[in-house]
């Protein structure tokens, strides 16, 4: 047998007969399997051959399943087995088969989500992640495909974190080096993240910059990532931090957000982490007071597990809920998650990026930022939107790579300004598909640009540097 590639009615760990081969990652591959016995329909995620014999990358892997079988919330995926394989030595997990799609590729046929599904998404997410926060453990790359959106039995919306693959356990950071290394998707990392420091407070930035995508359909930075020649550039903007009101940038897409939108956005983007909002609840729940919406009231079940539990739907809110769409796109208050419209969703960076270039962004980010100037000021927003950000690889990657953004790798020397020190921390979800681990989706058309091009002037009302 083939390591690392399991076929067809294969029994792999002699109880997980193999359906169908889901998506491959970038620490392994993910199949539907069914168990030999109960006949139940699962996600077995192995181990990629060419990283076996890596210790770091086996413990990596070992930790992903105990972290994501240990926390105990009903919004982040269930681990139900785990093991090294004894005929291939290839460790593996197995996690419950997820029925739904990653809110990225429900984006893409949604075109943007209204505030009450924002909220109801973004509380479930941050009900989990304050658990995993009070573990110590910090996911580290939220976003958009890594929340899949599932439903209950009685249909209402659940979101599933997903891809504790680059989790980090904080409280170890200070006897682990080579543990602090920054992983990541650029559109939604913290400053301080790409300087190498994580904690609580870099999935709050997560949540607030996965705001801004719901609501508007287009990620905060995505005219700096179409516009930057390089990562290292987009990286300096996103440290300097954001220069424009949300609100101004969202009227560009034609989406109208209340004005205690941009109050909100200011607090949980701040470029300190200990100006942020203490806690991923405490922003969720001010995310619904500045759009006027209500939070989803308490599920009921195997204390926040249950699979079967009912979810109240949230309270009554006004009309649009704190924004409106030009053109104007029904919502269904009722039906959360139902994906709605034919708008399409722009792909804001290029897909996976190979490790060649990953090493690079390791080496040149850190140089980059330490090094540049930072007398000049924060930067203006681009008048134009040129072809698209250069990280792609040169030569495609001969494994084959799931079709996500693109994760980067920094190395930690620089130490962020102001940063808190690395004390708690927070979880981080496994990668997933239409399972337990992402299915790759088809790469949707490119969302047409802005009626009018932000032009990137700083409203004195809203600066802060």
């Amino acid at each position: 047998m083939s390591v690392g590639l399991l076929s067809e009615d294969q029994v792999f760990a002699n109880r997980y007969r193999v359906v169908r081969c889901i998506a491959t990652g970038g620490m392994g591959t993910v199949y539907e399997v069914l168990h030999v016995e109960t006949e139940r329909r699962c996600a077995l995620k192995v181990m990629l051959p060419h990283i076996v014999a890596s210790d770091d990358m086996r413990s990596r892997f070992k930790r992903e399943a105990r972290i994501t079988a240990n926390i105990g919330s009903e919004f982040i995926v269930d681990v139900l087995d785990a093991g090294v394989d004894e005929e291939t030595k290839m460790p593996f997990i197995v996690m419950e088969f997820l029925d739904g799609e990653d809110l990225g590729e429900a984006l893409s046929k949604a075109e943007h989500f209204s505030p009450k599904e924002t909220v109801t998404f973004l509380y479930q997410a941050a009900l989990a992640l304050n658990k995993t926060h009070a573990q110590g453990i910090v996911h580290r790359d939220l976003k958009p495909e890594n929340l899949f959106l599932t439903r209950r039995d009685d249909g209402s919306p659940r979101i599933k974190i997903l891809d504790f693959g680059i989790s980090k356990v904080v409280v170890e950071a200070g006897t682990r080096r080579n543990d602090t290394m920054s992983l990541g998707t650029p559109l939604y990392m913290a400053p301080e993240q790409f300087q190498g420091s994580v904690s609580p407070a870099t999935d709050v930035y997560a949540l607030g910059m996965i705001a801004f995508t719901l609501l508007v359909g287009v990620a905060y930075w995505h005219q700096e990532s179409k516009s930057e020649q390089n990562v290292f550039a987009l990286a300096g903007k996103i440290v300097d931090g954001p220069v424009e009101r949300p609100t101004e940038r969202a009227r560009h897409y034609g989406v109208q957000l209340r004005e205690e939108f941009d109050p909100w956005f200011k607090r949980v983007s701040e470029r300190n982490p200990k100006d942020r909002f203490p806690t991923a609840v405490d922003a969720i729940t001010a995310l619904a007071e500045a759009l006027r919406v209500s939070l989803p009231k308490p599920s009921t079940g195997r204390n926040e597990r249950g699979s079967g539990s009912k979810a109240a739907e949230s309270g009554a809110a006004p009309a649009n809920g704190g924004v409106s769409h030009a053109p104007t796109v029904a919502h269904s208050p009722d039906a959360l998650a139902e994906v709605r419209g034919t708008g399409k969703h722009s792909k804001w960076i290029p897909a996976a990026v190979a490790s060649a270039v990953l090493v690079t962004v390791v080496a040149g980010v850190g140089i980059y930022l330490a090094t540049r100037g930072r007398d000049s000021g924060p930067p203006t927003t681009p008048d134009r939107v040129p072809e698209s950000l250069s990280v792609t690889s040169a030569s495609p990657s001969s494994a084959p790579v799931a079709t996500s953004s693109p994760i980067v790798v920094l190395d930690s020397a620089v130490p962020p300004p102001g940063s808190a020190p690395l004390a708690s921390s927070t979880a981080a979800p496994a990668e997933t598909s239409k399972t337990a681990i992402r299915v790759p989706a088809k790469p949707p058309a490119t969302k047409p640009p802005p009626t009018t091009t932000p032009t990137g002037a700083k409203n004195p009302a809203y600066s802060r540097y």
